[in-house]
C-alpha cells in the first residue's frame, strides 16, 4: 500500500535486502515521479521529493508461479527530532505465513526527512535566563 506524504521531503534508502528484487514508486510529486530500482546495479536511493501531496510505494518481484510486481505493506513511525525536524521512518516488507506464526518481515527501510521550513523551524536560542543572580 502506498504511503502519502505532504510537502518536500528528502527520501533516503537506509537498508534493503538484495533478494527479492524491489523498487520504489513515487507518484504525484512535482519533480520525482518514477520507478526507482533497488539493486546492486543502481546507486543508493537519495532524492528530494517536492509536491503538495505525493505518494511512495514499495514493490517486490514475486517470481513464482509467474513474475509479477506485488505491492509491499509499510510499517511507519513518525518522530520530531530536535535539530533534524520531522522524520517519517518507513519499513516495507512481506507478511509471513499466518500458519507458521510469522509476522511482518521488513526488507527495506526508507527515512523521509521533511524539508518544509514551516514544519522544521530553525532552533532559536532560549529566550529565558535561568541563572541565579549573585548576592
Amino acid at each position: 500500500m502506498a504511503e502519502t506524504l505532504y510537502g518536500p521531503f528528502r527520501v533516503v534508502l537506509d537498508t534493503a535486502d538484495p533478494f527479492p528484487l524491489q523498487r520504489v514508486i513515487i507518484a504525484g510529486s512535482s519533480n520525482a515521479d518514477g520507478v526507482y530500482e533497488l539493486n546492486i546495479d543502481h546507486p543508493p536511493l537519495d532524492l528530494v521529493v517536492k509536491g503538495d501531496e505525493w505518494s511512495i510505494e514499495v514493490q517486490f518481484l514475486k517470481s513464482f508461479p509467474h513474475a509479477e510486481w506485488i505491492t509491499s505493506p509499510f510499517v511507519h513511525s513518525t518522530a520530531f527530532v530536535f535539530k533534524e525536524g520531522l522524520i517519517v521512518d518507513l519499513e516495507s516488507g512481506q507478511l509471513g505465513s499466518p500458519s507458521l506464526g510469522d509476522g511482518f518481515h521488513p526488507s527495506i527501510r526508507l527515512i523521509c526527512r521533511s524539508l518544509d521550513p514551516a514544519t522544521n523551524p530553525i532552533p532559536s536560542n532560549n529566550p529565558y535566563d535561568f541563572t541565579v543572580p549573585a548576592r
